[in-house]
């Protein structure tokens, strides 16, 4: 059974895999156009109307680019994209597609049935059809209210899940302990310290008891690496291990991978490796 230290030496490289390079985008100047402006009102609330400003602006240019994709030919993506883009956003914005027109209110429950099982990649048993429904028409009317995060943001809280960035982590984690409550964080702020334990639930789940205030979890890869590992561990001792994920590689674009083919001729050959994408 892996232990937390275990876990932490994993990540340690997957850390540095999240430093990944922004795919560039073409998106023209009409769909990335943000709508009017959020007007500034007085000197306490300029910080907070920029950042919605902002959010706004990133959300228009995620949909223009999303529009973008949907209308390129399929010899522009590839020129744009890598296979694995295309394949992962093609599969999102069908399953979006079918997903919203599967809830719509207008829809049957026989047309929602159709929506979902002529998505060849989805099955949806009538009581899961069913659940979803009933989620849809609880939720479908109401207004959920989002609160901003600050040091006041956290009283009455008991659990508190993390799942931005790094600094608004480490920022808002005295805050969270302060008020009582327990920070379950998904970020890598917490990932080495060796006061926070590092969890994977169906490994060391016992660890989680030995907080301080503050989980973490590893990053993806390295849980569902090490969730099949652990099993086959206690089958067999696992002497050694070589992991290697490419996440920072697809996720460039197709200049990623044209990259890193490059690169490993280049060592192959004995010449020096020459980054232009990434940084390394």
């Amino acid at each position: 059974m892996k232990s937390g230290k275990d876990l932490r030496r994993m990540s340690e490289n997957e850390n540095k895999e999240e430093l990944l390079e922004e795919e560039t985008a073409e998106v023209t100047e009409e769909a990335a156009a943000p709508e009017e402006e959020i007007p500034v009102g007085d000197d306490e609330n300029a910080k907070l109307v920029k950042e919605l400003n902002d959010t706004k602006d990133m959300y228009l240019r995620t949909v223009a680019e999303y529009d973008n994709f949907r209308k390129r030919t399929a010899k522009e993506k590839q020129e744009v994209y890598s296979d694995a883009t295309i394949n992962a956003v093609s599969e999102f914005l069908s399953v979006i597609d079918n997903f919203e027109r599967a809830l719509s209110v207008e829809t049957s429950d026989e047309n929602f049935k159709k929506a979902w099982q002529s998505h060849d990649s989805i099955y949806m048993s009538d009581e899961q059809r069913q659940i979803f429904r009933e989620a849809y028409d609880f939720w479908k009317d109401r207004t959920i209210e989002i609160r901003e995060a600050n040091e006041t943001a956290f009283a009455g809280i008991d659990i508190v899940l993390g799942a931005a960035e790094n600094d608004i982590a480490k920022a808002m984690a005295p805050a969270i302990k302060a008020a009582g409550a327990v920070f379950v964080d998904n970020s890598s702020a917490f990932r080495m310290d060796g006061n926070v334990p590092l969890i994977v639930p169906e490994i060391n789940g016992e660890d989680a008891k030995k907080h301080q205030g503050i989980i973490s979890n590893p990053n993806c890869s390295t849980i569902i690496t090490l969730t099949a590992i652990n099993a086959l561990a206690r089958i067999a001792k696992i002497e050694t291990m070589v992991a290697s994920t490419y996440q920072a590689v697809s996720g460039a674009g197709a200049e990623g991978p044209k990259e890193l083919a490059e690169q490993i001729e280049a060592l192959r050959v004995g010449e020096a490796v020459e980054p232009k994408v990434f940084s390394h």
